[in-house]
Formats: C-alpha cells, sequence, structure tokens
C-alpha cells in the first residue's frame, strides 16, 4: 500500500446513515519504518483538536486515531464520502500540525495556570495568617479582659457583644 487517503469502509447505521472511514497513510507498511509512537500520539491530539474545531467538518467528525501499525491514521466522517472529499482538509490538518508551534501552548498555559495559582497562594496565606491572629487573640492574656473577668480576649464579635449585653455593667465602661 502506497502512502494517500484511502477509503477504507462506509459503513449503514441503523438510522439509515452512512460514515465513511479513511486512512490516511503516512508510511509504506513493511518498506519504510513506521512513524515513532511519541508522533503519531502528538499528531493525533493535534489533528483530533483541530478537525474537531473546523468551520465546516467539525460536525462530521466521529473520530481520528493512529493506526495500530503505526503507518498512519484512521479518520471516521458522517457521510458517504470520497476520498477526493477530503483532500484540502488533510492538507488545513497537516498544514495546522506542521506549523503549531509549542511554545505558543506553552505559553498559554502558563499564562493561565500561573494566574490562578498565585490567587489561590495569597487566599491560603490569607488564611493561615487569619489562623494566627485568631490564636493569638485567644491564647493571650490581656489585662483589661482579667479586669472584667475573662482569661482571654475572644476573637469573634458576637461573643464578645454577647457577653457585654449579658453583662450590663461591660457596656459603659
Amino acid at each position: 500500500m502506497k502512502r494517500g487517503i484511502f477509503v477504507s469502509r462506509k459503513d449503514s447505521l441503523p438510522n439509515g446513515d452512512i460514515v465513511t472511514t479513511f486512512d490516511i497513510r503516512m508510511k509504506e507498511p513493511n518498506r519504510e519504518p513506521v512513524v515513532h509512537q511519541d508522533a503519531l500520539h502528538t499528531i493525533e491530539h493535534l489533528a483530533a483538536t483541530f478537525l474537531r474545531n473546523h468551520p465546516v467538518w467539525k460536525n462530521k467528525v466521529i473520530y481520528w486515531g493512529p493506526m495500530g501499525c503505526c503507518t498512519g491514521n484512521y479518520l471516521i466522517l458522517e457521510g458517504n464520502l470520497e476520498s477526493t472529499d477530503i483532500v484540502e482538509l488533510m492538507k488545513e490538518t497537516f498544514e495546522f500540525i506542521s506549523n503549531f508551534d509549542p511554545m505558543y501552548f506553552v505559553y498559554g498555559v502558563i499564562m493561565t495556570v500561573i494566574p490562578m495559582f498565585i490567587g489561590y497562594f495569597f487566599a491560603i496565606l490569607g488564611s493561615i495568617i487569619g489562623l494566627i491572629i485568631a490564636i493569638y487573640l485567644i491564647t493571650r492574656k490581656d489585662p483589661s479582659a482579667k479586669k472584667h473577668g475573662y482569661t482571654s480576649v475572644c476573637p469573634c464579635f458576637f461573643t464578645s457583644l454577647r457577653r457585654k449585653i449579658s453583662n450590663p455593667k461591660l457596656l459603659r465602661t
């Protein structure tokens, strides 16, 4: 088998729709070295992402994935199609893959993830500082609190307010 785009099979679904499976052959079996697994895996993800977001074809894409023999990929599309119907789509797909800039991807991830982690960091830091202050206030000995019969200052506004309301003498001080 030569390199190219071939119709592997056409299947009729119970509702009468037809799906076409294409053999996107990138290497000649038993004549050339196969596509390395890492490269095939990268092609799989980039092509699948491109195809699932293609403005014209996205609603017809059912599957894109590697062949077990590592000589190409399968593409399954909705419709009774021929190889010539998807030549331009395959050119666009492989152009997208060949022009893909991994640094753009890394930059996008970094610019998305770092602000999120900075936000989490400050939220956690604020909680820890608040907890330290609360523990300090609860455990410290306050002379003015002792004067009124308390051994420590409670950081909770409502608890201290309730104590003052239950003891009218504290409201005057």
